[in-house]
C-alpha cells in the first residue's frame, strides 16, 4: 500500500512539473515610432529602410511578429506639435523596446 501511495504521489508531482514546464512563451512588445511616415511603411516591405532591417534582423533572431513578438507601429503625421504626446503615450504602453529613426523623436 505504502509503494502505490509513494508512485501515486511521485506520478502527480511529474504532472505538475509538466504542466509548469508547458506555460505561455513570453511575447516581446516593440514599439516603432516615425515623426512623419505612415504605419505601413514601418514593415519589413514599408520602403523605410532602418525598419527593414530592423525586422529582418529581429526574424533572423527568431522574434517573429505575430509569434514571440508584437510591434505596435506609431507615426507622428509629421505634426512636430504632437511629438511630446505622441512619446508620452508610448512610454504609458510599455513596450519592452522603443524603436525610432530620429534623434528628435528619442529626446521626446
Amino acid at each position: 500500500m505504502k509503494r502505490r501511495t509513494f508512485l501515486s504521489g511521485l506520478l502527480l508531482a511529474s504532472a505538475a512539473r509538466l504542466a509548469l514546464a508547458q506555460t505561455s512563451p513570453k511575447i516581446y512588445r516593440i514599439a516603432m515610432v516615425h515623426p512623419s511616415r505612415p504605419t505601413a511603411m514601418l514593415t519589413e516591405d514599408g520602403g523605410l529602410p532602418a525598419p527593414a532591417a530592423f525586422l529582418k534582423e529581429l526574424r533572423q533572431l527568431a522574434y517573429i511578429e505575430g509569434g514571440n513578438l508584437r510591434v505596435e507601429r506609431y507615426s507622428g503625421e509629421g505634426r512636430t506639435e504632437h511629438y511630446a504626446d505622441l512619446a508620452r503615450d508610448v512610454v504609458l504602453s510599455h513596450p519592452d523596446l522603443i524603436f525610432t529613426v530620429t534623434t528628435r523623436m528619442a529626446q521626446h
